[in-house]
């Protein structure tokens, strides 16, 4: 959910980009890596695809997995918003109210014998 959010309207969490799969990427310019920390990079350019949850546990049960587990989380790794603050795991989360939105999640699955 948090790469449909619109990085520059930081606080309103307004909707730019798609949730789910579409047949064209998004592309996006941005001369530093995805962390913010500065650090530039040789290609500025990307083509990304974005997958909402529904589609990649799909794929996990198409391919024959075993889903083991499934959870949402209300942090990133990384200051994906101007406004978000470090908590006590030195986890990025929103200022405000991080609850009402998950931003990523973890999907732990395995091939069966």
């Amino acid at each position: 959910m948090a790469m449909a959010i619109d990085p520059t309207t930081d606080l309103e969490l307004r909707l730019r980009y798609p949730y789910g799969e579409q047949p064209e990427p998004v592309t996006l310019n941005d001369d530093q890596t995805y962390s913010g920390d500065g650090t530039p990079v040789a290609h500025a350019t990307t083509h990304e695809w974005s997958h909402g949850l529904g589609e990649i546990v799909q794929g996990a049960l198409d391919a024959g997995l075993v889903i083991t587990g499934l959870a949402e989380h209300y942090y990133t790794e990384w200051r994906m918003l101007e406004s978000m603050t470090q908590d006590a795991d030195e986890r990025w989360v929103l200022p405000e109210a991080p609850e009402r939105l998950p931003l990523l999640f973890t999907l732990q699955a395995t091939r069966p014998a």
